[in-house]
């Protein structure tokens, strides 16, 4: 999910959230949002996901009912979480009717596939929730996760993870990946990185708008920490 300057769509916690900077076009989220399910089709079939709208100007009561009626057509999307210019949650969830229903959030936690092969060049795995490799993820194969991916092996291929939650990370035996994406953020190498990527037991994850690479030290992983 590529940053825009007026909004952004990031997954928290199995949601997604719009986040707004400035007030941009209708027409311009929409169809952003619309390219955002067309490229990640395998993690909403048979799914359905609160999706949060979050904003950080100062938007007219009409645009945002006017963006909720918009994106109410999209098949993906179950129901409306409404956040206010101070990121206070308003104390419904609203429905694509637009009437009060019980609070409830998209998943209880997310599943976990199970991986007892290593990937080869050219093998791809798309799954909604988190991914566990038990084997080596070779250069040419590559992982799509709505959640975390765990490689107990070597990890040199592609890895996009945390398309449905910002606070997933990615950890490898072996950590040399050709590209890792979290919550939609490309992660860039710094020398700092490059002198770590020998070591073992890596993971990266996503904190202050970009990607970070640490030695796992055996602690509980904390994104708050």
């Amino acid at each position: 999910m590529e940053k825009n300057r007026q909004f952004r769509l990031i997954g928290i916690r199995g949601a997604l959230r719009l986040i707004i900077d400035q007030k941009p076009s209708l027409v311009d989220v929409i169809s952003y949002v619309k390219s955002f399910f067309e490229s990640n089709k395998k993690f909403f079939e048979g799914t359905k996901v609160i999706f949060e709208i979050q904003s950080l100007c100062d938007l007219e009561a009409s645009f945002i009912e006017q963006l909720k009626l918009k994106l109410a057509r999209f098949e993906e999307i179950d129901s409306f979480k409404i956040y206010n210019e101070n990121n206070k949650e308003q104390d419904k969830i609203e429905g694509k009717n637009f009437e009060d229903f019980e609070n409830k959030v998209c998943f209880d936690k997310m599943n976990t596939k199970y991986v007892c092969k290593s990937l080869r060049s050219g093998q791809k795995i798309d799954f909604e929730g988190n991914v566990i490799i038990l084997g080596d993820v070779n250069a040419g194969s590559k992982i799509s996760a709505g959640g975390s991916v765990i490689v107990l092996g070597s990890l040199k291929g592609i890895v996009q993870a945390g398309i449905l939650d910002n606070s997933s990370i990615v950890f490898a035996l072996d950590f040399d990946p050709v590209q890792i994406t979290i919550a939609g953020v490309l992660g860039l190498l710094s020398n700092n990185d490059k002198s770590l990527i020998n070591s073992n037991n890596m993971f990266a994850y996503f904190k202050d708008d970009k990607i970070n690479i640490e030695p796992w030290s055996g602690r509980k992983f904390l994104i708050g920490e």
